[in-house]
């Protein structure tokens, strides 16, 4: 038989405004992201890719979520992603994903970006789960612990490189987008034209 609730569990129960002010954010947030899709797809077109689309769910870790890809290139061999989750709690994050082709086609690129991010900013994974998004784990590390001769960008099975903005600092959520994509992306997409 389940534990009573305490007294504490009950006021929180009894609290709707709770779930408002949280239902109030995941739409501020959802619009947000939206908007900086759409301007993604309008200003960099990728033919191969599908529109931006964001997602939402309640259960990553037990918490709530959003996450908005563009470009989202998925298939079992080949990835070619940008990802921007909010995870409720925690951070919001920006993820270059790049798997088969996609990471062989632009691995010249990505060891002079790879030189070029060697700051505590961004951090990057080569192993371990590809759809695991914690950044705080240890198969994601820091970009200056490598330098970018030692990865072997043609053998590896996948390439993450991710930065996360603080939820107190979700006032800045479009300029960490734009900034984040512009640093990570623009060099990739400046290629295929």
């Amino acid at each position: 038989m389940p534990e009573k609730l305490d007294k504490a569990d009950l006021s929180l129960a009894a609290n709707a405004e709770i779930l408002h002010q949280k239902n109030k954010i995941l739409k501020n947030i959802s619009l947000r992201l939206n908007r900086l899709g759409k301007r993604s797809e309008q200003e960099h077109p990728i033919t191969e890719s599908k529109f931006a689309k964001v997602s939402r769910g309640e259960n990553l870790k037990g918490l709530p979520y959003l996450v908005l890809d563009f470009p989202r290139i998925f298939t079992k061999e080949n990835i070619f992603a940008f990802r921007t989750l909010f995870w409720w709690g925690n951070y919001v994050s920006c993820t270059l994903h790049l798997k088969g082709t996609y990471l062989n086609n632009f691995a010249h690129l990505l060891h002079p970006l790879i030189e070029k991010l060697a700051n505590d900013q961004f951090r990057f994974s080569i192993d371990g789960d590809e759809w695991n998004h914690d950044s705080s784990l240890a198969n994601f590390k820091n970009v200056k612990l490598f330098e970018a001769e030692q990865l072997n960008l043609e053998k590896m099975e996948f390439l993450k490189i991710t930065s996360t903005l603080p939820l107190l600092q979700l006032n800045d959520l479009e300029d960490f987008y734009t900034t984040t994509f512009d640093t990570l992306l623009k060099p990739l997409l400046n290629e295929q034209h």
